[in-house]
């Protein structure tokens, strides 16, 4: 597959460089603490190109030249993980406050000011780790529209002044990859459930030993009921 560079567009066209709106939206230099943190912090990985644009500009507002979409905000990540039109802040306002679907990063703000929004959907993603993008109608039961292969192709179609011919997609589709959660339950899962099942061996064995104490009996079998609903919780968080 070629290698395809944001830089090959034209970003300059991209942005509002003249409103006080337009600068309140656009962060300092980006950082790799700054890329950690956020992906800490929502569980996806931001991919090559998101960072490439980032790397050109921390955030800004949309062209009002540029009107056939409804995209008016790319978020960036401020140092203050709480700013206001912030990419951590926003995750955490759509997916809790809005209840958005849990799907990917919500990267684009439209002109609805929050009843529709773009998402980086990592439900499906290229050979490279780059995922489609999706808009997604929190008014219409989070309704999900395919609109772009990858970042690249969504920012060309803003670019020509395009009117991105969506696609409603089966909110019921699986989930074809997850490639980028590094800190989930999965992990955890396995190792748990190991522990526990020692415990759970060690504790029958003890319960055998002092079959001949009554109260021993009662109060090792009491924990090894505890200790079963455990198990059986970690083992189906740990399926992927």
């Amino acid at each position: 597959m070629k290698e395809r560079k944001l830089s090959d567009l034209d970003l300059d066209r991209l942005f509002d460089n003249e409103s006080d709106y337009g600068r309140k939206c656009r962060f300092g230099e980006i950082t790799d603490e700054l890329i950690q943190r956020a992906e800490a912090l929502m569980g996806y990985r931001i991919p090559a190109s998101y960072r490439e644009l980032l790397e050109y500009r921390n955030g800004g507002s949309i062209s009002d030249k540029l009107s056939e979409s409804w995209l008016s905000v790319i978020y960036g990540i401020s140092e203050d993980p709480s700013a206001f039109n912030g990419l951590e802040n926003m995750y955490d306002n759509w997916k809790n406050g809005w209840e958005y679907p849990d799907i990917g990063i919500p990267f684009g703000e439209t002109a609805s000011a929050g009843h529709d929004m773009y998402y980086m959907d990592f439900r499906v993603t290229d050979e490279s780790g780059e995922p489609r993008i999706v808009r997604i109608d929190n008014e219409f039961g989070n309704e999900v529209y395919f609109v772009a292969d990858d970042l690249h192709d969504f920012l060309r179609m803003i670019l020509a002044d395009e009117k991105p011919e969506e696609k409603l997609l089966d909110p019921g589709q699986p989930v074809a990859t997850d490639p980028v959660r590094p800190k989930t339950t999965v992990q955890m899962g396995r190792p748990m459930i190991i522990l526990l099942a020692v415990i759970d061996v060690l504790l029958v064995l003890l319960l055998l030993i002092t079959w001949s104490i009554p109260a021993a009996r009662i109060v090792i079998g009491i924990m090894i009921l505890l200790l079963t609903p455990c198990i059986l919780y970690f083992r189906k968080k740990s399926q992927p």
